[in-house]
């Protein structure tokens, strides 16, 4: 996901904001080629996260960000460039929304793009009804910090720690017994029960393994408001998917074993 902080986004909002500021000043071609420049720079970091640029550059500005990128295409040279910038941003239905409320702007803009030989597809959205609002991206969840932060992160170490005891222990157990199971005399009785125990600590950790880790992770990715978006059949299929595992893990080290002899 992109980040809001990124430097170039940071630059392509400040660019928009001054062309926008300078939309009848004599020199708005300087100011919308630095704006179209920086603009196309942020669309092509934000293509796997849209949003990030879509509240960065917030409603009531977009028109006039549309007719500042309209406006450098007056230089024939920075056509193709307006043309990249234009399709990236149009695609987005947040812009194509307020593009369809102008009528003056959407002429202006179906005009360039079919002048352009621009997708049809696109020309089209654009010469939709405008309909109803299109909502604005929400806004993301701030990231747990302070006490929170801290209790959930050792919570998810102690964790970590009582799993990698488990299967340490286990193993060095298992190596006591140079991983045999002994069955030949009576004396060797405490040996076996050295051996049950190690197994019995390895399988423990690997249930650990599959189904604690996810489920205490330090942020837990705000589980609350994942559910309330729908992600909770998601987890469903992982859960699932670490039962399957564990009996799997299981499964393998009972075939491997040698069989118990009285």
């Amino acid at each position: 996901m992109a980040d809001p902080n990124d430097q170039r986004i940071t630059e392509a909002v400040a660019a928009v904001n001054k062309a926008i500021g300078g939309l009848s000043s004599p020199n708005i071609q300087d100011l919308a080629g630095e704006a179209v420049t920086k603009l196309t720079r942020a669309v092509n970091v934000c293509k796997t996260s849209p949003e990030v640029l879509d509240r960065a550059i917030p409603r009531e500005d977009r028109a006039n960000a549309l007719r500042v990128v309209l406006k450098r295409a007056e230089r024939r040279a920075a056509k193709s460039q307006v043309k990249n910038c234009l399709t990236g941003l149009l695609e987005r239905p947040l812009w194509a929304q307020e593009a369809r409320r102008d009528e003056e702007l959407r002429g202006d803009l179906l005009k360039f793009l079919r002048e352009e030989k621009c997708e049809e597809e696109l020309c089209k959205s654009l010469e939709a009804e405008a309909g109803a609002d299109v909502p604005e991206h929400p806004e993301p969840l701030p990231p747990i910090s302070g006490p929170d932060a801290e209790a959930a992160a050792s919570a998810a170490e102690a964790e970590r720690a009582a799993t990698k005891a488990l299967l340490h222990n286990g193993y060095l157990a298992l190596v006591e017994v140079d991983f045999k199971y002994p069955t030949e005399t009576a004396a060797e009785m405490t040996a076996a029960d050295t051996a049950i125990e190690a197994f019995g600590l390895i399988v423990k950790g690997i249930q650990r393994v599959t189904q604690k880790f996810d489920l205490v992770d330090a942020s837990e990715e705000r589980s609350v408001e994942a559910g309330k978006r729908g992600h909770w059949p998601q987890r469903q299929r992982g859960t699932r998917a670490s039962s399957r595992s564990t009996r799997q893990s299981g499964r393998r080290l009972w075939t491997s074993w040698p069989p118990c002899t009285t």
